[in-house]
């Protein structure tokens, strides 16, 4: 058994806690990349201070979401997963990697948008990942922390 197998079973909240902990980094890792990438928002003319209001509630939400899909995946025998991409059940490594690139793509697309556009877009984003965390509170997920 390993290392990492023997610290999960001895101590599970500080594993979950440990792992949220490193999702959250990729993630941030992930949105740096993105911005770099695409060209950083705060050197955008047409960025605002409610685009990054709007992309951060976006990301909130995403990484809400991300913790209440792990949890899932954790334990398909009492949780299945609704979005169509995943499937009913799937694993902790295909929920990470969905998220990350979830996460990157929306986040380019933000980026990239015209500001007549982007709002749209970044309410679109919220309210599909508010329906889906609002939908996990409601079977008891909670908030994924």
């Amino acid at each position: 058994m390993g290392v990492i197998k023997k610290f999960e079973e001895k101590w599970p909240a500080l594993y979950d806690v440990l792992v949220g902990a490193v999702a959250a980094i990729i993630i941030l890792m992930v949105g740096l990349f993105v911005m770099s990438f695409f060209g950083c928002a705060a050197s955008r003319k047409d960025w605002s201070k409610e685009d990054t209001y709007r992309q951060v509630a976006v990301t909130s939400l995403m990484a809400i979401d991300y913790m209440q899909t792990m949890e899932i995946a954790r334990d398909p025998e009492k949780y299945h997963e609704n979005n169509p991409i995943l499937g009913e059940h799937p694993s902790e490594a295909e929920v990470t990697a969905y998220f990350l690139m979830s996460y990157a793509v929306t986040s380019g697309i933000s980026l990239m948008l015209p500001d007549n556009f982007r709002p749209w877009w970044q309410y679109l984003i919220i309210g599909i990942e508010g329906g889906a965390t609002a939908n996990n509170f409601s079977i008891g997920l909670g908030f994924g922390f």
